[in-house]
């Protein structure tokens, strides 16, 4: 199945409802610049998406910073990745 990212903390149900569908999670830890491509990659390469909350991660509150978004839509297009945003505050695209 494939994998992808999550952001850790994140929302439970989300780990869940990836589960069901048979795709293997990801933890992948949030910190003060929001999702981390780099340690991301270091935990599963081969990834093939990620589910965020970029505008105001839950529960920690921080937006993903403008280098963290360029590094995750620069993955996106290199590895054909795709990218789940939940929330309705701001994209990254």
């Amino acid at each position: 199945a494939d994998a992808i990212w999550l952001e850790d903390p994140g929302y439970a149900t989300t780990y869940e409802i990836f589960r069901f569908r048979n795709r293997a999670t990801c933890p992948v830890p949030v910190d003060l610049q929001g999702f981390n491509v780099e340690k991301a990659l270091e935990i599963n390469p081969q990834a093939k998406g990620v589910y965020l909350s970029p505008a105001s991660q839950y529960p920690l509150g921080m937006p993903l910073s403008d280098d963290r978004a360029d590094d995750l839509l620069d993955w996106a297009h290199r590895k054909d990745g795709w990218i789940i945003e939940d929330g309705t505050d701001g994209a990254i695209s």
